[in-house]
């Protein structure tokens, strides 16, 4: 009745966008954890910057802003989650950007490109713990739903995530399927999961 470990990021039947095939050329396993590089927190700053590198080469910017953007070395989820939570961030790499070169129209379609990222991560984590829930056959009941444990910094903190992921779940899982579910958060998760595991015949 539990799943312990489900290596979903190794599933290689996604749709990818061109940047998502260029960035995967620089990682270390080209052609391998498809769906990792697609909504895994290592991987969203980096995915984001070759997302904005396209939109810039492309001329979605005015003239400033692109090449503003095209001189960023880099970005992280650190950074790509400071520009989300407040675009005129001056702390961040982006949210200069925006205050010092970038029009309204250019600081919205940064904030859209990178917004549409993170709400992937969510789609995709929804699908997993649903795809999960599904196959345990559990959830019929209200008063006894499927406890689903998450951790990790990008599901509780990354703009929007963890609150897309539930509204999903609540679209699909509960009102199409009628399974019942909620996330529960533990220290320790993964130690404690596999000192559980050793004990189990």
């Amino acid at each position: 009745e539990q799943i312990v470990v489900c290596e979903s990021g190794k599933f290689l039947s996604v749709n990818r966008s061109d940047f998502d095939v260029e960035f995967d050329k620089t990682t270390v396993k080209p052609g391998t954890f498809y769906l990792e590089k697609l909504c895994s927190g290592a991987y969203l700053g980096p995915v984001s910057w070759y997302a904005l590198n396209f939109a810039a080469k492309d001329k979605l910017f005015s003239a400033k802003t692109n090449d503003a953007i095209l001189k960023i070395p880099a970005l992280t989820l650190i950074e790509m989650d400071k520009f989300l939570h407040n675009p005129y961030n001056k702390e961040c790499i982006l949210g200069k950007i925006a205050c010092e070169t970038a029009t309204p129209e250019d600081v919205d379609m940064m904030y859209q490109i990178l917004d549409a990222i993170a709400e992937r991560s969510a789609r995709y984590a929804a699908a997993i713990l649903t795809a999960c829930a599904i196959q345990t056959g559990k959830g019929k009941n209200a008063s006894t739903p499927i406890c689903m444990l998450c951790d990790g910094t990008t599901f509780f903190k990354t703009h929007m995530v963890k609150e897309r992921v539930h509204g999903y779940l609540d679209s699909v899982l509960t009102n199409e399927l009628g399974i019942y579910w909620k996330i529960v958060s533990c220290d320790n998760d993964i130690t404690l999961g596999a000192a559980i595991s050793g004990l189990i015949d």
